[in-house]
C-alpha cells in the first residue's frame, strides 16, 4: 500500500517549514548530500567533525536554532497537527476551529483557540486515515466525546457516528 505520514509527521514538518526552513529547504539537503559524499569519497575532512561542528555549532547551527525554538514555539504550535485538506476546505480560523494535536497518549482534538477547552481522543481509525479528518468529523469527534461518550467513527455508507460511554452497563 501507499506510504501514509503519521499525525507526528505533520506536527514535525510543520515545525520545521515553520521555525528551520533552511533545514527542509532541497538547496541545503542537496549541499549536505554534496558534502557527506566528499567526506565519504575521502576527498575532504575524512572523519567529518569539521562539518558537524559546524553543522551543530556554527553561525545558524543547530544547537542554536533548537535553543531559539525553545524560547519562542508555544507548546500549542508544537503539538498541533497542520493536515492538509484532501478536499480542498479548509477551517475557518476562528474561535470554533476544532484542531488535531499530538500528546504522549495519542492524538486528541479539541478547540484551536483555546487550550482550557475540553478534548477528546481521536479515534484510531480516523488517525490513520487522515482523508477523514474534516472539519465536520473532528467537530462530530469533539461534540460526540461530551455528550455520547467517545466517538468510535463514522460508518461508510450512511455516515452516522458510532460512540462507546465507559461505565458498568
Amino acid at each position: 500500500g501507499p506510504l501514509v505520514p503519521s499525525l507526528t509527521a505533520f506536527v514535525v514538518c510543520s515545525l520545521l517549514e515553520e521555525h528551520c526552513p533552511s533545514y527542509v529547504d532541497p538547496t541545503f539537503t542537496a549541499a549536505m548530500e554534496s558534502r557527506l559524499d566528499l567526506i565519504a569519497s575521502g576527498a575532504a575532512d575524512q572523519t567529518g567533525v569539521g562539518y558537524l561542528a559546524e553543522y551543530y555549532e556554527g553561525d545558524r547551527g543547530l544547537a542554536g536554532v533548537v535553543a531559539h525554538m525553545e524560547q519562542t514555539v508555544l507548546p500549542d504550535d508544537a503539538k498541533r497537527a497542520r493536515i492538509p485538506s484532501p478536499k480542498g476546505g479548509g477551517t475557518d480560523g476562528g474561535k470554533d476551529e476544532v484542531a488535531v494535536f499530538v500528546g504522549p497518549w495519542g492524538p486528541y482534538v479539541r478547540l484551536a483557540a483555546d487550550p482550557a477547552s475540553p478534548a477528546a481522543p481521536l479515534p484510531s481509525g480516523m488517525a490513520a486515515d487522515l482523508s477523514s479528518l474534516t472539519p465536520g468529523a473532528l467537530r462530530a469527534v469533539l461534540d460526540g466525546h461530551g455528550q455520547n461518550g467517545t466517538l468510535l467513527g463514522q460508518h461508510r455508507t450512511d455516515g452516522t457516528c458510532g460512540s462507546w460511554s465507559g461505565g458498568k452497563g
